[in-house]
């Protein structure tokens, strides 16, 4: 099936495995547009509120019904995960990383500045030109069968996917940003002046922003393990 071969292509990257994934993705979009076909032809107005919620779920779909371009969107996005997955970042001293788990223990627990901005500028020039041809081409094809299925662009289906029945959705986060924002910059402010008395002013500046390499988190996501510089209460740490 489509998880087993996903699973397979994901711990054993081949040319092999990959075209196998690929092969399997078609078959099951294949399948996957037969039985929305199917959906569309139920009379939703005499189902239901949960039968009529789940069939208008079933039938929304930006998938296009040219096989070739859901191919060639399927080994576009396997060519960008092999990319990410296997690139290695060489530095200036000689030494090569993969980002698992070298580059991703560097981040977290390295507390050298000059090192933490070396990987975090050489992953990136390493990965990213690569992957940024394969993603516009990438996104370009998606929009187009958003476009052939009735949407404005893919986005818009993604919002209307998952969070279907939720018409103010661009709203709701923006008034969720705006009540988290006070918190978010009293953190943001506080991270800051812990980072810059541990690397001192030259590494973390009077700007009001944080260097993202120096948050623990090779893409800032999470700075739980920076904990040692910035945690207000050591000793209550220590005593655990």
């Amino acid at each position: 099936g489509l998880a087993l071969a996903e699973w397979t292509y994901k711990t054993n990257i081949s040319d092999h495995n990959r075209d196998k994934f690929t092969d399997t993705t078609i078959r099951f979009q294949e399948w996957r547009l037969r039985r929305m076909e199917e959906a569309k032809r139920f009379n939703l107005k005499y189902l239901s509120d949960r039968t009529r919620r789940q069939l208008s779920l079933l039938t929304m779909f930006a998938i296009s019904k040219d096989s070739r371009i859901n191919r060639q969107i399927s080994q576009l996005q396997a060519d960008m995960e092999d990319i990410y997955n296997t690139g290695h970042t060489c530095l200036r001293n000689g030494s090569c990383f993969a980002l698992e788990p070298e580059i991703i223990n560097i981040m977290s627990y390295s507390r050298d500045p000059d090192l933490l901005q070396e990987v975090w500028v050489e992953w990136r020039n390493k990965v990213g030109p690569n992957i940024k041809q394969h993603y516009t081409e990438f996104i370009d094809l998606l929009n187009a069968g958003a476009l052939e299925n009735g949407y404005a662009d893919y986005s818009q289906y993604w919002k209307q996917e998952l969070f279907y029945g939720t018409p103010d959705l661009d709203k709701i986060v923006d008034d969720l940003w705006a009540n988290i924002r006070p918190l978010y910059l009293q953190l943001h402010a506080y991270v800051r002046r812990k980072l810059r008395h541990f690397y001192g002013s030259s590494v973390v500046g009077n700007d009001g922003t944080i260097p993202a390499q120096l948050l623990g988190n090779m893409w800032a996501q999470h700075w739980s393990t920076i904990l040692d510089i910035v945690n207000a209460f050591p000793e209550r740490s220590e005593e655990r």
